[in-house]
């Protein structure tokens, strides 16, 4: 099982047949004092994998700083991947997933991760960069 994409963006809002549409899509967020809360963000992920991992998992999604240090609990979830409507040569199981995070705090200016976990072992991590900005 692997982490095809991760992507953070203003919304994610369902689409016709199943599409879904991505809208402002980023890796930074500007600020003018620290700490501070941004007030809402999603993010789209998609897990891909074989026959044999179709079933129940469970998922975690963390947010870390640059130290790895946790800046608020993990979310934990169990998800269900299913098999491929579509079929595609190496992609026989998937699963798609939208999280919406509201007021997450950012106690100071640097790097940050989303960081996706299934079944305990680590799938890969989405970036969050954190910048100074003059007030407005």
């Amino acid at each position: 099982m692997y982490l095809r994409y991760g992507l953070l963006a203003d919304a994610v809002v369902h689409g016709a047949i199943g599409k879904k549409n991505i809208i402002g899509t980023f890796s930074a967020i500007q600020a003018s004092e620290f700490p501070c809360i941004h007030s809402s963000l999603s993010i789209a992920v998609r897990i891909e994998g074989d026959s044999s991992e179709v079933g129940t998992h469970s998922f975690e999604l963390g947010f870390v700083d640059a130290d790895y240090k946790a800046v608020v609990p993990p979310l934990k979830g169990r998800f269900k991947i299913e098999k491929e409507r579509m079929s595609i040569e190496g992609i026989s199981a998937a699963v798609e997933m939208e999280i919406e995070v509201n007021n997450l705090p950012l106690p100071k200016e640097g790097a940050y991760e989303f960081i996706v976990q299934v079944d305990g072992r680590h799938l890969g991590s989405i970036p969050l960069y954190v910048v100074s900005s003059p007030a407005l």
